[in-house]
């Protein structure tokens, strides 16, 4: 059996004095690097902090020092971090610029069991850009002849930097990140930088952690990894992390006030349930008309109820939504929910509506008349007929159609007709929907639906419609239309002439 190598082809001696060159300048074969011994990725906490710059933001006393003072405990001991993510002892240089009371320090480290060696604070550093880095350079130095920090935790980023003025802000936030990277790089060491996020930043729901920080895409864009801690709620956090080297992650955080134990990990809140929606006196009307007509789309369904078309069009939506009605692959409207339609045994009512008993099966309703695999017994369309029908679900359903028993001073279809033929016949007897709206004083906003209920007025044969170069008015049926005005009318019965 032949050996198979990895090796590249054989390079001629020109070939070969060529990648020489390119090597010179930077340049690396993919060859080369795919056959390079690279030492694998060092943890501080296995999945949660590696080598290299992270960046951990939170709004101002949202608790971001304390967890970072848990880690450093954590690592100082070689305990379990947050009870779940195993660290690598070694010593942790902790610089805490932003908040320097001993007393302060003092009470959580005795709260959290910090009398650990190994852990080591500096209170007092100048900006970093202006001399603290050259400080902290010598600091490690001096340390690693003993024995080296793994981790340094800078608290915070505002308080050890200047304030940038009259430079290009992208530029100068990725070198400032990139100077503390290549120090962490040069002793071998972890750094986690906490910073402030955002006004915006309290909700849980954020899409993206990267968003959340407060200064540009170049400090963002120069670390290894960024976290925001994320909620209103003081005791209760989520943590969202992504970084180059970890797989991003979400942590349910929970303060522990009554031991002043620090932050652990809970399970996520369970996601509340969907509420059923009810059956309301205008569901159950649709659902009614869908029954008895079958597979249909609004505009069917409008003329047996009679009302106003886009109230009935939001409604079927609604119910499909609801899982009241569902829809076929023309778009049309089903009554599929098998807690609705069984041809086979009485039909389960839906939730919210009580079946009378005894009653009277809807007019025309058959087991034919729904499609062949989904038929509504005749049982099910009982529940239709009962007396105490429920409230409607949203307060902006109107109740179309006859009312039924628990909305009886709903406007009907007919009193809404009635009103609009006053207004009309106030106007002289023809008017727009603008100059009825005007007419009984309503808002501007009802316009549409007067418009709408005007247009079924007209298919239903109570209004004539005429399209002018003024604009579309509306009409009294029984009104005869001069010869001599030449109108385009799309309403039936049409005009005498």
């Amino acid at each position: 059996m032949t050996n198979e190598t990895t090796s590249g082809p054989t390079e001629t001696p020109p070939q070969s004095q060529n990648r020489q060159a390119l090597e010179k300048l930077g340049v690396q074969t993919a060859i080369s690097l795919f056959d390079k011994e690279i030492p694998p990725m060092k943890w501080i906490a296995a999945g949660f902090l590696g080598e290299g710059v992270t960046l951990l933001s939170a709004r101002p006393k949202a608790g971001k020092t304390l967890i970072a003072l848990q880690l450093a405990i954590a690592v100082a001991k070689g305990e379990p971090f947050l009870g779940t993510y195993d660290t690598v002892k070694g010593p942790v240089l902790y610089v805490t610029v932003d908040d320097p009371s001993e007393r302060r320090l003092q009470e959580n480290l005795r709260q959290l069991g910090g009398r650990v060696d190994g852990l080591d604070f500096v209170s007092a550093l100048a900006e970093l850009d202006n001399g603290g880095i050259e400080k902290l350079d010598e600091m490690l130095t001096v340390k690693a002849q003993i024995e080296p920090y793994r981790l340094l935790i800078l608290d915070t980023l505002t308080a050890l930097r200047k304030e940038q003025k009259g430079k290009n802000v992208v530029k100068a936030d990725y070198d400032f990140m990139a100077a503390v990277a290549k120090l962490g790089r040069k002793h071998n060491c972890a750094t986690l930088i906490l910073s402030h996020s955002r006004k915006d930043s309290n909700s849980a729901n954020k899409v993206d952690a990267i968003d959340l920080h407060i200064g540009t895409t170049g400090l963002t864009a120069a670390v290894d990894a960024v976290m925001v801690m994320t909620g209103a709620d003081a005791s209760n956090k989520v943590l969202k992390a992504k970084g180059r080297d970890i797989s991003p992650f979400e942590l349910q955080l929970e303060l522990q006030v009554s031991d002043r134990s620090g932050w652990r990990v809970v399970d996520a809140p369970a996601a509340p349930a969907k509420k059923t929606a009810e059956l309301s006196p205008v569901r159950k009307t649709i659902l009614k008309v869908v029954r008895e007509i079958g597979p249909c789309g609004p505009d069917a369904v409008n003329k047996q109820v009679g009302g106003v078309a886009a109230t009935v069009r939001s409604t079927l939506k609604r119910m499909a939504d609801d899982e009241q009605l569902w829809r076929d692959t023309d778009g049309r409207y089903i009554c599929s929910p098998p807690q609705l339609c069984n041809a086979e045994t009485d039909a389960t009512p839906a939730t919210g509506a009580t079946p009378a008993t005894p009653a009277t099966p809807a007019t025309g309703a058959t087991e034919e008349s729904c499609l062949e695999k989904d038929r509504c017994g005749v049982a099910a369309l009982h529940l239709l007929h009962t007396s105490d029908a429920v409230a409607p679900t949203t307060p902006d359903e109107p109740v179309l159609g006859d009312p039924l028993a628990a909305a009886p001073k709903t406007p009907t279809t007919a009193k809404k007709d009635d009103w609009i033929l006053r207004a009309i016949n106030g106007l002289g007897g023809s008017a727009s929907s603008r100059a009825v709206a005007d007419y009984r004083k309503v808002d501007s906003s009802k316009v549409g639906e007067i418009t709408a209920h005007l247009d079924a007025m007209c298919d239903r044969g109570l209004l004539l419609r005429r399209h002018t170069s003024a604009g579309t008015t509306y009409e009294r049926a029984t009104v005869i239309s001069s010869p001599k005005q030449p109108v385009e009318s799309d309403c039936t019965p049409p005009y005498v002439m």
